[in-house]
Formats: structure tokens, sequence, C-alpha cells
């Protein structure tokens, strides 16, 4: 008796902290409302910006525009400091698009930033194309910025030929 006793609690234990763990859940990039914005904006071209000497390096390592990406995204970035200064992880910025939407809440929010870098796995976003400028700045208030573009590809389900948007999210074709 003892016996049912003790395996019908581990049971029960089991299922209350199995029904607690969950997938993390998947967060927008990007809004909708945000991707509207966007797309109804005209878009010039700008001058590339030249990047002040010293200032620290990001690299994205994550959506790797050279492959397909398909929701839901990762973004892997790192953060490198130059002549010796370190990164202030609390000058991470993030915009979207021609209009530089800030969109540095929707990632902080679901990301591990860090000195080195930052993650946030997870994230929803559209077919469609971006463009996202990231910042960070150095104790000598030096600041690093990278404009990548990427593509994100429909999701295609057994029986499409061929689910590729007729219009990007930027506006082109």
């Amino acid at each position: 008796m003892r016996r049912r006793a003790f395996i019908s609690g581990l049971i029960a234990i089991c299922s209350i902290l199995c029904a607690n763990i969950r997938p993390s859940a998947a967060w927008e990039l990007v809004t909708r409302e945000e991707i509207k914005r966007e797309s109804a904006a005209p878009h010039n071209k700008t001058a590339h910006v030249v990047a002040r000497p010293g200032a620290p390096i990001i690299t994205v390592e994550e959506p790797n525009p050279k492959q397909q990406i398909t929701p839901p995204i990762t973004l892997r970035i790192t953060f490198r400091a130059q002549d010796g200064a370190t990164i202030d992880p609390t000058t991470f910025r993030a915009t979207y698009g021609w209009l530089g939407i800030d969109i540095t809440n929707h990632i902080v929010a679901n990301a591990k930033v860090s000195a080195s870098g930052l993650v946030a796995k997870n994230a929803s976003v559209p077919a469609g194309s971006y463009r996202v400028t990231l910042r960070i700045a150095d104790n000598r208030h030096r600041v690093g910025t990278h404009t990548f573009a990427f593509t994100v590809e429909a999701q295609r389900r057994s029986g499409d030929r061929d689910s590729r948007p007729d219009k990007n999210r930027d506006g082109s074709r």
C-alpha cells in the first residue's frame, strides 16, 4: 500500500513539474503595425556612415543572410571593443527599416545581453525583407554601428508550390 501511494505521489509531482516546462513562446521582432508603417514610407538611399576609429565592432552571427531563413529566427550578435575599451551593454539600440523604428525593447526583453553580445531565440518574423541597424557604445563613448539585411522565407507546407510573398516587407518587389 505504501509503495502504491509513493508511486502515485511521484507521478503527481512529475506531472506538475512537466506541466510547467514549456518551450519559450515566440516573440515578435517587428510588429505588424511597424511593418505597415515601414512599407508605406518612401525608401531613399542614404549615405554609408563611416565608423569612428576605435568604435566597437558589431558582428551578426545569426541570421545568416546567405542561408535560407525561416521563422522562428535566432539573433546572435557579438560586440568587440577596441583599444582597451569595454562595451557598455546598456547602450545597445536596434532600429528597423528606413524609418529607423526603434525595436530595441522587442529584442532586449527576449535576449541575454552582455558586453560580449546578445542571443535572442524564437523570434517570430513574417516572410519578407528586413533591414536592421544595431548600435553599441563603449566606455569611451565611441558608438559602433552595423546595418544588416535579411530575407525571411515563408514556411512551406506540404503541397505548396511556391509560398514566397509577392511583395517584400520593405516595399520592394
